[in-house]
């Protein structure tokens, strides 16, 4: 009678003061939080097919993650820094140079991971908002911070391979950020190009958590979506990505100008190497000028850079090189003016 008397574990419920707990998120969240807390972010991110509950929950916390994150190596950058020594001489036998090298290759990571996830990251719109998806690449960043901060800590230096050190989050953060540009930007952009929803609506803190009376309440868009209705401009301005976009996009146009420099220089001797064959040709073969006539009525592209005989002509051509850009019916006359000369020429 008495073991009938007592309930089978299974058919046990926890009770609590808001009554009973059917679910891990109906615990206080302090609790759900210690309990996550032991999971690596990889297999938080796996755990999010569970159920919707731990989808919006693992949501929120590789979100928070990967923004902590950024943080925490913006942070270690700048204490790094002023450890170091202000010349240049001294601080490159210092024994923080490696480790400052190193988080700088983290930092220059991690900015590209934010510009390629943060479109739709922070985006203000549920249906369209993904939280950061690779933990496995949060995991990776983890145990190099946690190698540097174990060098820093013991007083010595990085002796190790710093590229052998940062292959694996290289690879992994390239496998992350390929993958998310080849199957899963295409479907929110047509999703919310679908629903005529602008792709730079920002908010940091708009993925809904199990608890929503944490966040406050709910208001609806123009769209009739669910949004949050506090915006952290701050969150958004004070990343490195943000701080180093600038910069990196300065670097993108010198590399583009040098190279359209170096570009218009090959253009300017191959023009003044045609223009020379042509004149030797029509001197050395006068019998074969109505061929020649032909050629250049047959291939039009070369008439722009054919040179009248006389001087003139040769330092008319090269200002004309070297100038600025004109326009497309400008230049078209030009070169039919000069086809017109050569052709009286011959």
């Amino acid at each position: 009678m008495e073991e009938n008397e007592q309930p089978s574990c299974s058919s046990q419920i926890i009770q609590s003061s808001n009554g009973p707990i059917e679910s891990i998120f109906d615990l206080p969240q302090l609790v759900v939080d210690k309990i996550f807390s032991n999971l690596t972010y990889d297999d938080m991110s796996k755990s999010r097919g569970v159920n919707q509950d731990f989808n919006d929950y693992v949501k929120t916390e590789m979100t928070k993650g990967f923004e902590k994150l950024g943080k925490i190596i913006a942070n270690c950058k700048t204490d790094v820094k002023k450890e170091l020594p202000k010349r240049e001489s001294e601080r490159r036998r210092h024994r923080l140079t490696r480790i400052n090298e190193i988080y700088s290759a983290l930092d220059t990571r991690y900015s590209l991971l934010d510009l390629t996830y943060k479109k739709f990251m922070r985006h203000s719109h549920q249906i369209v908002n993904i939280c950061f998806i690779p933990g496995k690449v949060l995991d990776e960043f983890h145990r190099v911070l946690d190698i540097l901060r174990r060098c820093r800590e013991s007083g010595g230096e990085f002796t190790g391979d710093s590229t052998e050190l940062l292959k694996e989050m290289r690879d992994l953060s390239s496998m992350a950020m390929e993958h998310y540009e080849e199957h899963i930007l295409p479907n929110l952009e047509s999703k919310a190009e679908s629903l005529g929803i602008g792709a730079l609506s920002f908010d940091a803190f708009s993925i809904p958590s199990i608890k929503r009376r944490r966040f406050g309440k709910m208001c609806r868009d123009n769209h009739g979506l669910q949004v949050m209705p506090n915006f952290e401009a701050n969150a958004v301005n004070n990343s490195p990505a943000a701080r180093d976009f600038p910069k990196t996009m300065q670097d993108k146009i010198d590399e583009m100008q040098k190279k359209i420099d170096s570009q218009q220089l090959e253009i300017r001797a191959l023009t003044e190497g045609i223009t020379a064959m042509t004149q030797y040709f029509g001197q050395a073969f006068p019998k074969q000028r109505q061929n020649l006539r032909r050629f250049l009525h047959r291939f039009p592209i070369f008439n722009g850079g054919i040179l009248q005989n006389s001087p003139e002509g040769t330092s008319g051509c090269s200002a004309s090189t070297s100038g600025t850009p004109q326009k497309t019916s400008r230049k078209r006359k030009i070169a039919e003016e000069n086809q017109e000369e050569v052709s009286k020429s011959l």
